[in-house]
Protein backbone atom coordinates (compact mmCIF):
# COMPACT_ATOMS: atom_id res chain seq x y z
CA UNK A 1 0.00 0.00 0.00
CA UNK A 2 1.20 3.52 -0.73
CA UNK A 3 0.04 6.98 0.28
CA UNK A 4 0.24 9.78 -2.26
CA UNK A 5 0.13 13.55 -2.10
CA UNK A 6 -0.22 14.82 -5.62
CA UNK A 7 2.45 13.10 -7.68
CA UNK A 8 4.61 12.27 -4.64
CA UNK A 9 4.71 9.07 -2.59
CA UNK A 10 4.67 10.01 1.10
CA UNK A 11 4.08 6.61 2.70
CA UNK A 12 4.39 2.88 2.01
CA UNK A 13 3.66 -0.40 3.76
CA UNK A 14 4.23 -4.00 2.68
CA UNK A 15 3.24 -7.56 3.51
CA UNK A 16 4.78 -10.93 2.74
CA UNK A 17 2.31 -13.81 2.71
CA UNK A 18 3.06 -17.15 4.28
CA UNK A 19 1.32 -20.05 5.99
CA UNK A 20 1.82 -20.79 9.67
CA UNK A 21 0.57 -23.62 11.84
CA UNK A 22 -0.62 -23.40 15.41
CA UNK A 23 -1.56 -26.72 17.03
CA UNK A 24 -1.71 -28.34 13.57
CA UNK A 25 -4.17 -25.76 12.23
CA UNK A 26 -3.09 -23.76 9.17
CA UNK A 27 -3.39 -19.98 9.24
CA UNK A 28 -2.98 -17.69 6.24
CA UNK A 29 -0.57 -15.12 7.63
CA UNK A 30 1.01 -11.85 6.59
CA UNK A 31 4.36 -10.59 7.82
CA UNK A 32 4.11 -6.80 7.87
CA UNK A 33 7.24 -4.87 6.99
CA UNK A 34 8.86 -1.74 5.62
CA UNK A 35 6.55 0.94 6.97
CA UNK A 36 7.96 4.13 5.51
CA UNK A 37 6.68 7.69 5.91
CA UNK A 38 8.18 10.85 4.42
CA UNK A 39 9.92 12.76 7.25
CA UNK A 40 7.72 15.80 6.65
CA UNK A 41 4.63 13.69 7.37
CA UNK A 42 5.86 11.69 10.37
CA UNK A 43 3.52 13.48 12.80
CA UNK A 44 0.49 13.33 10.52
CA UNK A 45 -2.10 10.58 10.06
CA UNK A 46 -0.30 9.10 7.04
CA UNK A 47 1.17 6.14 8.92
CA UNK A 48 -2.15 5.20 10.53
CA UNK A 49 -4.04 5.53 7.26
CA UNK A 50 -1.68 3.33 5.25
CA UNK A 51 -1.56 0.74 8.06
CA UNK A 52 -5.35 0.72 8.39
CA UNK A 53 -5.81 0.29 4.63
CA UNK A 54 -3.31 -2.58 4.61
CA UNK A 55 -4.99 -4.36 7.53
CA UNK A 56 -8.39 -3.94 5.86
CA UNK A 57 -7.05 -5.40 2.64
CA UNK A 58 -5.60 -8.40 4.50
CA UNK A 59 -8.87 -9.13 6.29
CA UNK A 60 -10.84 -8.91 3.05
CA UNK A 61 -8.53 -11.53 1.54
CA UNK A 62 -8.99 -14.03 4.37
CA UNK A 63 -5.74 -13.46 6.22
CA UNK A 64 -6.12 -14.95 9.71
CA UNK A 65 -3.27 -13.15 11.39
CA UNK A 66 -0.44 -10.73 10.78
CA UNK A 67 2.95 -10.47 12.47
CA UNK A 68 5.11 -7.38 12.71
CA UNK A 69 8.43 -6.68 14.40
CA UNK A 70 9.54 -3.36 15.84
CA UNK A 71 12.83 -2.09 17.20
CA UNK A 72 12.88 -2.77 20.94
CA UNK A 73 11.35 0.10 22.93
CA UNK A 74 10.56 2.14 19.80
CA UNK A 75 7.53 3.84 21.32
CA UNK A 76 6.60 5.64 18.10
CA UNK A 77 6.20 2.36 16.19
CA UNK A 78 4.72 0.44 19.13
CA UNK A 79 1.69 2.77 19.04
CA UNK A 80 0.38 0.47 16.30
CA UNK A 81 0.09 -2.43 18.76
CA UNK A 82 -2.41 -0.57 20.98
CA UNK A 83 -5.61 -1.07 18.97
CA UNK A 84 -5.97 2.35 17.39
CA UNK A 85 -7.61 3.53 14.17
CA UNK A 86 -9.48 0.25 13.74
CA UNK A 87 -6.35 -1.91 13.94
CA UNK A 88 -6.80 -4.99 16.17
CA UNK A 89 -4.82 -4.97 19.41
CA UNK A 90 -1.59 -6.89 19.04
CA UNK A 91 -0.27 -9.67 21.27
CA UNK A 92 3.40 -9.71 22.19
CA UNK A 93 5.24 -12.81 20.87
CA UNK A 94 8.71 -12.23 22.25
CA UNK A 95 12.03 -10.53 21.61
CA UNK A 96 14.33 -11.43 18.74
CA UNK A 97 18.03 -10.87 18.39
CA UNK A 98 19.31 -9.65 15.05
CA UNK A 99 23.00 -10.46 15.23
CA UNK A 100 25.02 -9.12 12.30
CA UNK A 101 28.20 -11.12 11.85
CA UNK A 102 31.12 -9.14 10.47
CA UNK A 103 33.37 -11.79 8.87
CA UNK A 104 36.72 -10.43 10.02
CA UNK A 105 38.62 -13.45 11.32
CA UNK A 106 38.86 -16.98 10.01
CA UNK A 107 37.20 -19.33 12.49
CA UNK A 108 38.15 -22.88 13.37
CA UNK A 109 35.76 -25.58 12.15
CA UNK A 110 35.40 -28.89 13.97
CA UNK A 111 35.98 -32.10 12.09
CA UNK A 112 32.69 -33.65 13.20
CA UNK A 113 30.79 -32.82 10.02
CA UNK A 114 31.11 -32.74 6.27
CA UNK A 115 30.18 -29.22 5.15
CA UNK A 116 28.87 -28.87 1.61
CA UNK A 117 25.96 -27.73 -0.53
CA UNK A 118 22.83 -29.87 -0.98
CA UNK A 119 21.75 -31.37 -4.30
CA UNK A 120 18.35 -32.12 -5.81
CA UNK A 121 18.55 -35.59 -4.28
CA UNK A 122 18.73 -34.04 -0.80
CA UNK A 123 15.46 -32.10 -1.07
CA UNK A 124 13.15 -34.76 0.50
CA UNK A 125 15.56 -35.13 3.44
CA UNK A 126 15.74 -31.34 3.87
CA UNK A 127 11.95 -30.99 3.85
CA UNK A 128 11.70 -33.67 6.54
CA UNK A 129 14.36 -31.89 8.62
CA UNK A 130 12.62 -28.52 8.32
CA UNK A 131 9.25 -29.88 9.41
CA UNK A 132 10.73 -31.76 12.37
CA UNK A 133 12.51 -28.58 13.45
CA UNK A 134 9.52 -26.28 12.91
CA UNK A 135 7.24 -28.59 14.91
CA UNK A 136 9.12 -27.60 18.07
CA UNK A 137 7.85 -24.01 17.84
CA UNK A 138 4.38 -22.90 18.81
CA UNK A 139 3.89 -20.88 15.63
CA UNK A 140 5.84 -21.94 12.57
CA UNK A 141 5.56 -22.68 8.84
CA UNK A 142 5.40 -26.10 7.26
CA UNK A 143 7.68 -27.00 4.38
CA UNK A 144 6.73 -28.96 1.28
CA UNK A 145 8.87 -30.03 -1.66
CA UNK A 146 6.84 -27.70 -3.89
CA UNK A 147 7.48 -24.71 -1.60
CA UNK A 148 11.17 -25.53 -1.18
CA UNK A 149 11.63 -25.83 -4.94
CA UNK A 150 9.90 -22.49 -5.39
CA UNK A 151 12.37 -20.90 -2.99
CA UNK A 152 15.49 -22.26 -4.66
CA UNK A 153 14.27 -21.93 -8.26
CA UNK A 154 12.34 -18.66 -8.24
CA UNK A 155 13.89 -16.42 -5.59
CA UNK A 156 17.05 -14.67 -6.73
CA UNK A 157 19.99 -15.36 -4.43
CA UNK A 158 18.47 -18.46 -2.81
CA UNK A 159 19.50 -21.35 -5.07
CA UNK A 160 20.91 -24.64 -3.84
CA UNK A 161 24.46 -23.28 -4.02
CA UNK A 162 23.49 -20.73 -1.36
CA UNK A 163 22.36 -23.46 1.03
CA UNK A 164 24.93 -25.07 3.30
CA UNK A 165 24.49 -28.39 5.10
CA UNK A 166 26.39 -30.20 7.85
CA UNK A 167 26.37 -33.97 7.39
CA UNK A 168 27.33 -36.65 9.87
CA UNK A 169 27.58 -40.24 8.65
CA UNK A 170 25.86 -39.09 5.47
CA UNK A 171 22.83 -37.64 7.32
CA UNK A 172 22.03 -33.93 7.19
CA UNK A 173 22.14 -32.65 10.76
CA UNK A 174 21.84 -28.90 10.08
CA UNK A 175 21.07 -26.55 7.21
CA UNK A 176 21.39 -22.79 6.66
CA UNK A 177 20.84 -20.57 3.62
CA UNK A 178 23.15 -17.62 2.85
CA UNK A 179 20.48 -15.57 1.07
CA UNK A 180 21.85 -12.80 -1.19
CA UNK A 181 19.04 -10.41 -0.29
CA UNK A 182 20.35 -7.29 -2.04
CA UNK A 183 17.99 -7.82 -5.00
CA UNK A 184 15.05 -7.29 -2.64
CA UNK A 185 16.33 -5.22 0.25
CA UNK A 186 19.33 -2.96 0.67
CA UNK A 187 20.55 -1.57 3.97
CA UNK A 188 21.71 2.03 4.28
CA UNK A 189 23.79 3.40 7.15
CA UNK A 190 22.19 6.54 8.59
CA UNK A 191 24.38 6.65 11.69
CA UNK A 192 26.70 4.28 13.50
CA UNK A 193 26.98 3.17 17.10
CA UNK A 194 30.34 3.24 18.85
CA UNK A 195 30.72 -0.51 18.31
CA UNK A 196 29.94 -0.19 14.60
CA UNK A 197 32.44 2.65 14.22
CA UNK A 198 35.14 0.60 15.94
CA UNK A 199 34.45 -2.45 13.75
CA UNK A 200 34.49 -0.28 10.62
CA UNK A 201 37.83 1.19 11.71
CA UNK A 202 39.25 -2.32 12.14
CA UNK A 203 38.02 -3.31 8.69
CA UNK A 204 39.77 -0.35 7.08
CA UNK A 205 43.05 -0.88 8.95
CA UNK A 206 43.30 -4.66 8.59
CA UNK A 207 41.97 -4.47 5.05
CA UNK A 208 45.30 -2.99 4.00
CA UNK A 209 47.05 -6.31 4.66
CA UNK A 210 44.37 -8.99 5.18
CA UNK A 211 41.17 -10.26 3.59
CA UNK A 212 38.45 -8.09 5.11
CA UNK A 213 34.81 -7.33 4.25
CA UNK A 214 33.91 -3.87 2.97
CA UNK A 215 33.76 -1.36 5.88
CA UNK A 216 30.57 0.39 6.94
CA UNK A 217 30.35 4.07 6.02
CA UNK A 218 27.80 6.58 7.25
CA UNK A 219 25.37 7.82 4.60
CA UNK A 220 26.21 4.88 2.35
CA UNK A 221 24.56 1.55 1.47
CA UNK A 222 26.29 -1.76 2.08
CA UNK A 223 25.91 -5.33 0.85
CA UNK A 224 24.69 -8.04 3.18
CA UNK A 225 23.77 -11.71 3.38
CA UNK A 226 20.71 -12.85 5.34
CA UNK A 227 21.20 -16.23 7.02
CA UNK A 228 17.74 -17.79 6.76
CA UNK A 229 15.99 -21.15 6.39
CA UNK A 230 18.00 -22.58 9.26
CA UNK A 231 17.13 -25.90 10.88
CA UNK A 232 18.93 -28.59 12.84
CA UNK A 233 18.34 -32.03 14.32
CA UNK A 234 19.18 -31.20 17.96
CA UNK A 235 22.62 -30.38 16.60
CA UNK A 236 23.93 -27.01 17.76
CA UNK A 237 27.46 -28.13 16.88
CA UNK A 238 26.36 -28.55 13.29
CA UNK A 239 24.85 -25.05 13.24
CA UNK A 240 28.03 -23.67 14.78
CA UNK A 241 30.15 -25.22 12.04
CA UNK A 242 27.79 -23.92 9.35
CA UNK A 243 27.92 -20.37 10.72
CA UNK A 244 31.70 -20.50 10.92
CA UNK A 245 32.06 -22.01 7.45
CA UNK A 246 29.89 -19.27 5.96
CA UNK A 247 31.83 -16.65 7.95
CA UNK A 248 35.10 -17.97 6.50
CA UNK A 249 33.73 -18.16 2.95
CA UNK A 250 32.60 -14.52 2.90
CA UNK A 251 35.78 -13.07 4.38
CA UNK A 252 37.29 -10.58 1.94
CA UNK A 253 34.21 -10.43 -0.27
CA UNK A 254 31.88 -7.53 -0.98
CA UNK A 255 29.42 -8.44 1.77
CA UNK A 256 29.92 -6.43 4.96
CA UNK A 257 27.62 -8.36 7.27
CA UNK A 258 25.95 -11.76 7.55
CA UNK A 259 22.68 -11.16 9.34
CA UNK A 260 21.00 -13.71 11.62
CA UNK A 261 17.56 -13.53 13.24
CA UNK A 262 16.81 -15.71 16.28
CA UNK A 263 14.46 -15.59 19.25
CA UNK A 264 16.53 -14.45 22.24
CA UNK A 265 15.65 -17.65 24.15
CA UNK A 266 16.48 -19.97 21.25
CA UNK A 267 19.46 -22.19 22.19
CA UNK A 268 20.80 -21.68 18.65
CA UNK A 269 22.23 -18.38 19.88
CA UNK A 270 24.97 -20.47 21.48
CA UNK A 271 26.19 -21.31 17.97
CA UNK A 272 26.98 -17.62 17.43
CA UNK A 273 29.49 -17.47 20.25
CA UNK A 274 32.97 -16.45 19.14
CA UNK A 275 31.80 -14.64 16.00
CA UNK A 276 32.43 -10.89 15.68
CA UNK A 277 29.48 -8.59 15.09
CA UNK A 278 26.82 -6.40 16.66
CA UNK A 279 23.30 -6.95 17.98
CA UNK A 280 19.98 -5.18 17.50
CA UNK A 281 16.91 -6.30 19.48
CA UNK A 282 13.40 -6.28 18.05
CA UNK A 283 10.09 -7.39 19.48
CA UNK A 284 7.45 -9.31 17.54
CA UNK A 285 3.70 -8.75 17.82
CA UNK A 286 0.74 -10.61 16.34
CA UNK A 287 -2.49 -9.05 15.08
CA UNK A 288 -5.70 -11.04 14.70
CA UNK A 289 -9.43 -10.39 14.97
CA UNK A 290 -9.88 -13.71 16.78
CA UNK A 291 -9.38 -12.86 20.49
CA UNK A 292 -9.40 -16.53 21.58
CA UNK A 293 -6.66 -17.41 19.08
CA UNK A 294 -4.64 -14.38 20.14
CA UNK A 295 -4.91 -15.31 23.82
CA UNK A 296 -3.97 -18.97 23.22
CA UNK A 297 -0.88 -18.10 21.20
CA UNK A 298 0.23 -15.35 23.56
CA UNK A 299 -0.12 -17.62 26.63
CA UNK A 300 1.53 -20.63 24.99
CA UNK A 301 4.95 -21.11 26.60
CA UNK A 302 6.65 -22.36 23.43
CA UNK A 303 9.02 -20.23 21.39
Amino acid sequence: MVARQGDSLIGAFGAVYTNLQYKNVNHDTAYLLDLKVDPEHRRSTVAFRVVKETVGHLLENGTTMAIASFLKNNEYSLIFTKSRAGIPEAKYLGDFRIFSIVPIFKKKISKQFQIDHPTEADIPELVKLYNAYYSKFKLAPRMTEELFRFYVNEIDGMDLDQLWVARKNGIIKAVLCAFKEDNYKQWFVNRMTRTMKFLSFLLRVFGLILKMPAPLRENNPFSHISLVLGAHDECLDGMKDLLRSINNFYRGKEYTILQTHFHIEDPVNQALEGLQGFTVHVEAHMFTEDPDLARQIAEDEGL
